[in-house]
């Protein structure tokens, strides 16, 4: 009996021991596993906390091009809660004009291939920003996609700019006209169109007759004023897609594309003589400076922007030679007014 009592009690003892080292076991797999947790949720709080205080706007789109995270600074750039960004189209936020452009672009990021491109992208009160986005696939350890990465950057700043140097190099600074470098471009573009359309294009070359005088009595100040009233006083009798150009002092250029025949330019021009013959004037002085046009025609006159506006300036020439205040064709009798 002690010999049982003696196994028995060893036996007792044996589970008791099992199931305490059993039970330190399961004690140190849980603390490891919460350990493990909190180590990990720790990580992703950095890792959220790291790129919600990036200075650049952040999207992970799915594979539709649907919002899957969006960090604050796009939030902001957008106008638009992150939440509210979630599970919605990116192009939801696009400009539609840059639909296309930005569908290509993610397409190809799906390809796995990394895209640097500039587009505009829509806020939630209206209006739009100029972004550049860096684009990139990004893939699991097992390969599989886990979605794009796309870094937003707003460069409105830089664009806007880019817009006034743009304006400073060809436009002319007194009137806001075009200069001759974008009247040149103009030029080429609505010949390179009328060639392919079998249309005409008619440069006028417009001089003021009576400009010297103005700034010989009133001063330049006045002189300036006369400019920009004249060229005020063009714009406003052409087309949309007419051209008008500074092109040098008292001289300027009109642009007149997709034309079905010549005889279109003609009540143009006269439209133009009576209009620039009417008085300038402010409350201390008034003056009729009258104004000479001569016209070339593409493709009759010739094929090139520099030809045409020769041919032009040879015929203002000949109608300032005739006495002024008229318009006429290049190698054509001049019609004075």
């Amino acid at each position: 009996m002690d010999g049982f009592f003696y196994l028995d009690n060893w036996g007792a003892a044996s589970v008791f021991l099992a199931g305490f080292l059993l039970a330190g076991l399961l004690f140190r797999v849980r603390l490891r596993r919460r350990l493990l947790w909190h180590e990990r949720n720790r990580r992703v709080d950095c890792f959220r906390l790291m790129v919600d205080s990036a200075g650049e706007g952040i999207w992970l789109l799915g594979a539709s091009a649907h919002i899957l995270y969006a960090n604050h600074r796009i939030a902001e750039m957008l106008d638009v809660p992150s939440e509210a960004m979630m599970g919605k189209p990116l192009f939801h936020f696009v400009d539609s004009q840059e639909r296309p452009l930005v569908e290509n672009h993610f397409k190809r990021s799906r390809l796995q291939r990394d895209e640097h491109f500039e587009v505009r992208l829509r806020k939630s009160g209206g209006g739009s920003i100029w972004t550049l986005v860096a684009s990139r696939l990004l893939a699991g350890s097992n390969g599989v996609a886990i979605g794009t990465l796309w870094i937003v950057t707003d460069i409105s700043d830089r664009k806007e700019r880019e817009k006034i140097a743009c304006h400073l190099t060809q436009r002319d600074s007194l009137t806001g006209l075009p200069n001759r470098t974008l009247l040149f471009d103009r030029i080429m573009q609505d010949i390179g169109r009328a060639s392919r359309y079998d249309r005409h294009v008619a440069i006028l070359f417009l001089d003021l007759d009576r400009f010297k005088p103005v700034n010989d009595k009133f001063g330049h100040a006045a002189g300036d004023q006369v400019l920009q009233e004249v060229a005020r006083r063009i714009a406003s009798r052409v087309r949309r897609i007419d051209t008008v150009a500074r092109f040098g002092g008292d001289e300027f250029v009109v642009v007149l594309p997709d034309l079905a025949s010549p005889d279109e330019v003609e009540p143009v021009a006269e439209v133009l003589v009576a209009l620039l013959n009417e008085p300038v004037s402010t409350g201390d002085w008034e003056c009729a400076v009258g104004v000479s046009i001569g016209v070339s025609l593409f493709p009759e006159d010739g094929r090139s922007g520099a030809d045409l506006i020769d041919k032009a300036d040879m015929a203002m020439y000949a109608v300032k030679q005739a006495g002024g205040g008229g318009y006429g064709r290049y190698a054509a009798k001049v019609e004075a007014e």
